[in-house]
């Protein structure tokens, strides 16, 4: 049992070093999946749209921006090959006027072994 718990305390202690690696990015930040949907964001990305986590979680990027064809075309390469690209999109937020931002976008592999993209979103 003592091995079992120093293991949940490290599976803790990595979860906790993640989730301040994400909320510590100045800009607001998306993790989007193979599909495109939205699987994480920070404090900053829900100020943003003011829309709360739980709703931004699992729902598809489009809902949220207005992107164009060949920008979604650009997230789903980052997804796939980790290629970086920065597009133009319009956020569509719950509440006030829509605006264009600026988006970053590159892949990682998560560590088992999904491939996800990483929206870095910045305003003016």
């Amino acid at each position: 049992m003592p091995e079992r718990r120093t293991l949940e305390e490290r599976l803790r202690d990595s979860q906790e070093y993640n989730r301040r690696l994400v909320e510590a990015a100045a800009v607001p930040l998306l993790v989007v999946n193979g599909r495109l949907g939205i699987t994480d964001v920070n404090e900053q990305a829900v100020a943003l749209t003011g829309v709360p986590r739980r709703e931004l979680i699992g729902t598809p990027i489009d809902t949220r921006f207005a992107i164009t064809s060949p920008a979604i075309d650009a997230v789903r390469r980052a997804v796939q090959t980790g290629a970086a690209s920065q597009f133009d999109a319009v956020l569509k937020p719950s509440l006030g006027e829509e605006r264009r931002v600026s988006v970053s976008a590159t892949g990682f592999v998560d560590p088992l072994g999904d491939r996800r993209g990483l929206l870095l979103v910045g305003t003016s």
